[in-house]
């Protein structure tokens, strides 16, 4: 696998994920607002024991070449500030 790919694994068999789709947050557990866009599947195959699926992921921001990075710790209305 090239370096910089991330592997989702586990995914049920009945997912109809296919190369090309984007990766992106759901919301679901309050962590990550819905929609931050993760990455594009550029494979996806079945796990060896064959209950599941896993896809392989080429992600949007390009780690190696990042210096910055901001934490963001509310996603709620903005505080005017004075």
């Amino acid at each position: 696998m090239d370096s910089g790919l991330c592997i989702m694994s586990y995914l049920p068999k009945s997912a109809n994920i296919i190369k090309g789709d984007y990766v992106e947050t759901s919301g679901l557990g309050g962590i990550f607002p819905k929609g931050l866009i993760i990455g594009t599947v550029v494979e996806v195959g079945m796990e060896s024991h064959g209950l599941s699926n896993y896809a392989v992921i080429s992600p949007k921001a390009d780690f190696s070449n990042m210096r910055t990075v901001f934490v963001i710790t509310s996603f709620g209305e903005s505080e005017e500030q004075p």
